[in-house]
């Protein structure tokens, strides 16, 4: 439409359109960027969460299951030798740093073990002892006992290989000094070494009966776990490590550990896995071990296996693949993961604390909550009540101790901290 005016006709503006609301539709797609954003942020920490725990649980529960499966489906039992076959020699071998005031008692029940005396040797190895070991050691020359004395002390590892370069038979059986070993632990150990495939073998370890340590219950449930890990391990190829206390090698097997070796009980008998020998565990082979008596010494020993094992990290790191093989399998899973515990548990109580608002993740934070309320519970218990926690707060103060290890360990051999030398731990 035109209206006539004086200055010529006017047209009329088109029909305004509707108003389009710009601000809201701006504000609709910023909420549905925002809402996600929250969604990925939600999925990442579910992310994080089950792949922690998924490690944790695989760790402690699937590879155990997956050993045992293999050892079932595939057992490898070594081979036993004749009946009536010959022994062969050993050499008893006790390293040791200022241990004079145990030594006589521990030569002693050597020399009483269920073998041959003309088969078995007893090697004292004094690493840069300064009291009266070497004077202990020497009065049983007689008897059959022969010192390997070095002035400086360099480390457990250095005084093995030492003893190991003295002895004089084809089997090397490894014991500390302050644990007793079961009058028929070296004919069982001897006996694995009837297969020649056969390069180490392991014993078990039993708690004394002696009056219990801090975490001896604990400690009791956590070595029984371990055994039957260990033999399933063993019946499907080999078993990683030592446990300290008993242990024994084939001469022509051995390989050396490098000098400043923190965990010779896992260096050695990796060593002889990775050059071709089996290493088999023998649960009939037994030495008693008394618990200790303080979380504290608990806790000094855990940060020197945990300095150890990152040690072995750096030095074998074709190990750290879990698909570079059986052994490198089994090291990533038993190993590694159980070194990365406390962080594995660290993420999954972040990520579970912030998805709270969730019940499954509440309880899930909850639960872990309350198993290192628990530990420090049985700390306090222990220190309240004479240095006896109850035996349902042993296991979780162990739990604790352990995953403080595992963040100590690390940082204690990064700053050298934790070296090659090894200190006396009072037991109960």
């Amino acid at each position: 439409m035109s209206i006539l005016t004086p200055n010529g006709p006017w047209q009329s503006a088109p029909p305004a359109e509707p108003a389009r609301h710009t601000g809201c539709r701006i504000s609709s797609r910023a909420a549905r960027t925002a809402d996600a954003r929250d969604v990925d942020d939600s999925l990442a920490l579910e992310s994080v969460f089950w792949a922690s725990a998924g490690a944790l649980a695989w760790s402690y529960a699937g590879y155990p299951a997956a050993m045992a499966l293999v050892a079932r489906l595939r057992p490898r039992p070594p081979r036993a030798g004749p009946p009536g076959g010959r022994l062969p020699g050993l050499s008893l071998v006790i390293p040791c740093h200022d241990e004079g005031d145990v030594l006589a008692a521990k030569l002693e029940d050597s020399l009483a073990l269920d073998y041959p005396a003309d088969l078995l040797e007893v090697v004292v190895s004094s690493d840069g002892s300064t009291d009266d070991t070497c004077r202990v050691a020497r009065s049983h020359a007689a008897r059959g006992v022969r010192l390997v004395e070095h002035p400086v002390r360099r480390g457990k590892a250095a005084a093995i290989h030492d003893a190991v370069c003295a002895s004089r038979h084809e089997v090397v059986v490894l014991t500390d000094v302050r644990e007793r070993l079961r009058g028929d632990a070296l004919r069982h150990l001897a006996a694995a070494f009837a297969d020649p495939e056969v390069g180490a073998v392991t014993g078990r370890v039993e708690l004394g009966r002696g009056a219990p340590g801090a975490t001896a219950s604990g400690t009791a449930v956590y070595r029984r776990y371990e055994d039957a890990l260990r033999r399933s391990e063993s019946a499907a190829g080999s078993t990683l490590g030592f446990l300290g206390p008993i242990g024994a090698v084939r001469r022509s097997a051995y390989r050396p550990c490098p000098p400043g070796t923190i965990l010779d009980d896992d260096a050695l008998p990796l060593a002889i896995a990775l050059g071709g020998a089996r290493v088999v565990y023998e649960p009939r082979a037994v030495a008693l071990e008394e618990p200790l008596a303080t979380p504290g010494q608990e806790l000094a020993r855990r940060v020197r296996y945990q300095a150890g094992y990152w040690q072995l990290f750096a030095r074998w790191p074709s190990l750290l693949n879990p698909l570079g093989g059986m052994l490198a399998f089994q090291f990533f899973s038993h190993r590694v993961l159980r070194a990365l515990e406390p962080w594995l548990r660290a993420a999954a109580l972040a990520s579970a604390l912030v998805l709270a608002e969730r019940p499954l993740y509440a309880a899930l934070a909850a639960a872990q909550a309350a198993s290192y309320a628990a530990g420090v519970a049985g700390w306090l218990a222990w220190r309240l009540g004479g240095g006896r926690p109850p035996a349902w707060l042993a296991l979780p103060l162990l739990v604790l101790l352990q995953n403080v290890a595992g963040v100590l360990g690390p940082w204690a051999w990064v700053r050298g901290r934790q070296t090659a030398l090894w200190s006396k731990a009072r037991p109960a």
